[in-house]
């Protein structure tokens, strides 16, 4: 099965070996990225914002990075974690709402989780 792949700056011919011969259009995606050497999936800086106060607005496609956690521990304690529920809750609420809503939210949001 032959396949278009990146090599040295140019498209070439990627062959798959014989026991890949019926995959999928996902594995054959992942596979021509592996040999290729690259990725599409590409964050840009713009959307790991790290806070310079609690009045900042959260921004669109926000990125839970270490240095955002970061931030959240000095407000929350060691014990911060990006639970699924906060991470959905920032992503829901960007771009109206601020840091210090959601640090005012977080402990509601995990204490409803806890049984």
């Amino acid at each position: 099965m032959q396949h278009q792949g990146l090599e040295n700056g140019r498209w070439a011919q990627l062959t798959f070996p014989k026991q890949m011969a019926n995959i999928d259009s996902e594995t054959s995606r992942i596979y021509r990225a592996l040999v290729a050497g690259k990725s599409k999936a590409k964050r840009s800086a713009v959307n790991r914002q790290v806070p310079m106060s609690l009045d900042d607005a959260i921004a669109p496609n926000i990125v839970c990075s270490q240095d955002l956690r970061a931030f959240f521990e000095q407000y929350l304690g060691k014990g911060f974690r990006f639970k699924v529920e906060f991470q959905s809750w920032l992503r829901e609420n960007a771009g109206l709402t601020t840091f210090r809503d959601a640090v005012e939210t977080y402990p509601t949001l995990v204490k409803s989780n806890h049984r």
